[in-house]
C-alpha cells in the first residue's frame, strides 16, 4: 500500500498504482474478514481506487473485474452478519458485466459473476424466495467459464456448489433432484481431480451425496 501511494504522489494520472493499492487493500480487508472482523473500511477503500482508476481508464476490464470482486465479498459478510447482500450483489453483477462486455474471453470474470449469482441465490432460498433465476444464471455463467478454461478448480467447484444448492431446492418443494445432484457430485469430481486438497470441494461433494441419500430415503429406496 505504500509504495503503491508514494507513486500516487508522484502522478496520481497513473492507473497501475490506482489497481495496485485498491488490490492491497482488498486483501487486507480480506484478511481481516477471514478474522471475523469488518472488513468495511478497506474494501470501501478499495472500491474507491478502483473507482479512480476506472475515471482514468473507463475501459480497463481489470479494475471493472477487481471491483465486482470487491463488492461480492462485501455482500457475502454483510449477508454473514444478516444484512440484505442484494444492493452488493447487484453492484458486483453490473461491475462484472462491464469488465465482461470488454473482455468477454476473461474466464475469471465469468467465475465471479457466476459466485454473485449463486451467492444471491442462496440468500433468496434461506429468505424462503424463489432462487431459481440466480441458479441458473450461476451455471450458466460458470459454464461458459470451463469453455474458456477447463483446468479451472474453482469454476468447477463453484457449478458443482449452484447445482448441489439447487438440487436441495428441488428436492425441498417435491421436485425430483436426481439430476441436479448427479451433476454437482460430478462438478465437484473434476474439481478434486484438479486440486485433490480442494476442501471446500470434498465438503460440498460430501453434502449433495448426503442430501442425495435423503431424497432416495425418503422415496423407500
Amino acid at each position: 500500500i505504500a509504495a503503491d501511494t508514494a507513486g500516487l504522489e508522484r502522478d496520481k494520472g497513473d492507473e497501475p498504482f490506482w489497481i495496485g493499492r485498491g488490490c492491497q487493500r482488498f486483501n487486507v480487508g480480506d484478511a481481516r474478514k477471514g478474522r471475523g472482523e469488518d472488513p468495511g473500511e478497506e474494501f470501501a477503500a478499495a472500491i474507491t481506487d478502483f473507482g479512480e482508476a476506472l475515471k482514468l481508464d473507463p475501459a480497463s476490464a481489470k479494475a471493472w473485474r477487481c471491483s465486482g470482486h470487491v463488492r461480492l465479498c462485501r455482500g457475502d459478510f454483510r449477508e454473514s452478519r444478516g444484512i440484505d447482500p442484494g444492493k452488493e450483489y447487484a453492484a458486483a453483477i453490473a461491475d462484472y458485466d462491464d469488465a465482461l462486455r470488454l473482455d468477454p474471453a476473461s474466464a475469471e470474470a465469468w467465475v465471479g459473476r457466476g459466485r454473485v449469482h449463486g451467492n444471491w441465490g442462496i440468500f433468496k432460498d434461506r429468505r424462503g424466495l424463489d432462487p431459481e433465476k440466480e441458479y441458473a444464471a450461476a451455471i450458466a455463467d460458470l459454464s461458459e467459464a470451463l469453455k474458456l478454461a477447463p483446468a479451472s478448480a474453482a469454476a468447477w467447484m463453484h457449478r458443482g456448489l449452484a447445482r448441489g444448492n439447487w438440487a436441495t431446492f428441488k428436492r425441498e418443494h417435491g421436485l425430483d433432484p436426481t439430476e441436479a445432484y448427479a451433476a454437482a457430485i460430478a462438478d465437484f469430481s473434476e474439481a478434486l481431480k484438479l486440486f485433490p486438497a480442494y476442501a471446500e470441494a470434498w465438503k460440498n461433494r460430501g453434502l449433495a451425496r448426503v442430501n442425495r441419500g435423503v431424497f432416495r430415503m425418503d422415496r423407500g429406496q
